[in-house]
């Protein structure tokens, strides 16, 4: 069973995919190029793009547990806020009353009486707010924290379980409802993205948004079904070759939907865990608050003259102890 134990492996797989999201913006933010991946794919996806789906394809797995374990929808709300904003909020204060000040090119009295300042703020209660004054104005992109676009995606979807979750109980009443509902969340969805580019012309931002959605539905069958899923080694291996070879086709982002969660339970929750004895790879969720912030900050402080490589080199331990750091204080904080 996928979720029957508690899987070190989850841990390490988040950790490692929070520094996939930085290796993925360093390019970006030194040259305006995409990385290996956004090359390699033909702009189809990138390693951010694929840390994101690692990320809600758990988030859809255990989160459909939390909800049905949970004693009531008001319970299952309060511990999905008490997981994303408490860092949140902390990032957000941090950005607006620390970052900002230090390095915009504005004077002190122009920071603080532009609105703009204070509207950044709303990225606390998940309304996206990209930009503050005077900040990071000399860099390709001024994004504050790039990153953060994908929490109101995550908590939608957290919402709209929680709603399927509820009809299927309180209104049809029968068994297995919910995942009927999931199913026909993944097909729409799915639909929907294969859809995009026929109806829009801006498409790369739209399937960069619905396909991790997608892959977080899938995470609830993946839950739904989780006693019934043979979880065979070779043939996540086997699943991880067929996605890379889609890569050079138009195909790799279905791939992803298709193969990212097999892979992922087959080859980190399905084999043997690396037992943890430090909570030093618990800090994912931190370091993808933190980290993009720090690549800007690392960017200005080399006069925007580095290699991608040598921001990734600057940038990332600087980001696990600032990440270690807000997840200690607010750890400590729920203990007491």
């Amino acid at each position: 069973m996928l979720t029957d134990k508690k899987s070190d492996n989850v841990n390490i797989l988040r950790w490692v995919a929070a520094i996939m999201v930085m290796v993925s913006h360093a390019p970006t933010l030194v040259d305006g190029s995409g990385d290996l991946c956004y090359r390699y794919t033909n702009g189809q996806s990138s390693f951010g793009g694929v840390a994101v789906a690692v990320f809600f394809f758990f988030s859809g797995l255990y989160v459909t547990k939390s909800l049905q374990t949970c004693g009531s929808e008001k319970e299952y709300l309060k511990k999905r806020c008490k997981r994303i904003f408490p860092s949140l909020w902390l990032v957000v204060v941090a950005c607006v009353f620390l970052v900002g000040p230090a390095v915009t090119t504005r004077s002190l009295i122009q920071y603080f009486t532009d609105k703009q300042t204070y509207l950044y703020l709303l990225n606390g209660i998940l309304l996206p707010v990209h930009e503050l004054p005077g900040v990071f104005e000399e860099s390709l992109n001024s994004t504050v924290n790039g990153p953060l676009w994908t929490l109101p995606v995550e908590f939608l979807a957290y919402i709209v379980l929680m709603l399927a979750w509820t009809f299927a109980k309180r209104v049809i009443k029968k068994e297995q409802a919910q995942v009927v509902l999931h199913l026909l969340g993944v097909l729409v969805l799915f639909l929907g993205m294969l859809a995009a580019p026929v109806f829009l012309s801006d498409t790369e931002f739209v399937v960069s948004v619905i396909r991790p959605v997608v892959i977080f539905f899938v995470g609830a069958l993946y839950f739904d079904f989780e006693d019934k899923i043979p979880l065979k080694p070779w043939l996540g291996l086997l699943c991880t070759a067929l996605l890379i070879l889609l890569g050079k086709t138009p195909f790799f982002s279905v791939a992803m939907i298709l193969f990212i969660p097999y892979i992922v339970a087959s080859l980190v929750i399905g084999t043997r865990q690396i037992p943890l004895k430090t909570s030093f790879f618990m800090i994912s969720y931190e370091m993808y608050l933190v980290g993009y912030p720090v690549q800007q900050l690392v960017m200005k402080a080399f006069h925007y003259r580095m290699s991608a490589w040598e921001n990734c080199l600057i940038s990332i331990p600087i980001d696990l102890l600032a990440a270690y750091g807000i997840y200690a204080l607010i750890e400590k904080r729920k203990k007491k």
